[in-house]
């Protein structure tokens, strides 16, 4: 990440929260048992990690998985 973030946002639409392309049909599980602070168009959940450590390491270890590792080590850095 080039900038400096004070919050974690997530923005996941309807179609991924059912993990319908994903062979892992739980990659978002974590999320199932937030409540989105925002939801537009009635299919992209909007989540504030931020204050939710459980969901924050769900999240690194998903992006740990698709190869973001800079995004990983900003974020276990400012927010674990």
């Amino acid at each position: 990440m080039k900038n400096n973030f004070d919050r974690i946002i997530l923005a996941v639409s309807v179609t991924n929260l059912q993990s319908t392309y994903y062979s892992d049909k739980t990659v978002f599980n974590f999320l199932k048992n937030l409540k989105p602070v925002v939801v537009c168009a009635y299919s992209i959940f909007v989540y504030d990690l931020t204050e939710d450590k459980l969901a924050i390491t769900k999240f690194v270890e998903l992006l740990e998985k698709l190869g973001y590792y800079e995004d990983v080590e900003y974020i276990k850095s400012k927010f674990l």
